[in-house]
C-alpha cells in the first residue's frame, strides 16, 4: 500500500560494472576492440553489442567485474531509504524507470528491493537493460566509461503515472535531468505532483 509520504524517483536505471586493470592491460583492450575511437578517460555511448564484447574480454582474462544498481535517481532512492532505515523510519522510496527482460533488470530490481526501494516501471522484452561499464586504471585511478542506456531510453510519456502511485499517494518526485528530454512525460509527471501536492527536485 502506498502511503503519502513516500518519495518517487524517476530516472535510468543503469547496472553498474567496473573493474579495476593496468595501463597496459587497458591499452591491450582499446587495440582489441578494433576501435580507433577508443580513448581513454571520459564517457562515451556504445551500442549493447560492443558493450558486452568488452565485458567479454576482460572476463576471458580474468579480471574480476564487479557490478550494483547504478544511475544518479537510483542512487538517490537508495540513499533515501538507508536513512530512513537508520531512523527507524517507514522506509517508503521508490524508484521509477524502464528496465530490459533480461539477467541485468531482474537483478537491479532485486538490488534495489534489498536496499528498501520498490521498482516500478516499464520490463522491455527484447531490449538490455541500461550498463555503465567503469575501467579504473590501476595506477592513476582514472576512468574510462562506456555506457549503453539500453530499455531505460525507451521510457515515454505512455508509461507514467505507474499504476502503484496512479490515483495519488506520493509526497515527493525526484527527476533526473535526462527525463526533461521527453516534454509530453514531464507534463504528465508535474499533473501528478499537482494531484498530489507532492514536491518535487529536478537536479
Amino acid at each position: 500500500m502506498v502511503v503519502s509520504k513516500e518519495v518517487v524517483a524517476v530516472g535510468d536505471p543503469l547496472v553498474d560494472l567496473s573493474v579495476t586493470l593496468d595501463q597496459e592491460m587497458l591499452r591491450d583492450i582499446r587495440k582489441e576492440t578494433g576501435d580507433d575511437e577508443f580513448e581513454l578517460g571520459g564517457r562515451q555511448a556504445v551500442s549493447p553489442e560492443f558493450l558486452t564484447g568488452l565485458v567479454q574480454r576482460l572476463r576471458s582474462r580474468g579480471m574480476d567485474v564487479k557490478r550494483c544498481a547504478g544511475g544518479s535517481a537510483s542512487n538517490m532512492a537508495k540513499a533515501l531509504a538507508q536513512l530512513r532505515r537508520m531512523d527507524n523510519e517507514p522506509e517508503e522510496s521508490g524508484f521509477f524507470g524502464a528496465r530490459g527482460l533480461d539477467d541485468l533488470g531482474r537483478y537491479f530490481g532485486e538490488a534495489m528491493e534489498s536496499k528498501g526501494v520498490r521498482t516500478m516501471g516499464p520490463v522491455r522484452e527484447g531490449h538490455t537493460t541500461g550498463t555503465c561499464l567503469c575501467l579504473v586504471s590501476r595506477e592513476t585511478g582514472q576512468r574510462t566509461m562506456r555506457t549503453c542506456n539500453g530499455a531505460s531510453a525507451t521510457v515515454s510519456a505512455s508509461d507514467w503515472p505507474p499504476k502503484e502511485i496512479d490515483g495519488g499517494g506520493v509526497g515527493h518526485v525526484h527527476v533526473e535531468g535526462y527525463l526533461f528530454r521527453d516534454p509530453g512525460m514531464m507534463e504528465k509527471i508535474f499533473e501528478t505532483m499537482k494531484s498530489a501536492g507532492a514536491g518535487g527536485s529536478f537536479p
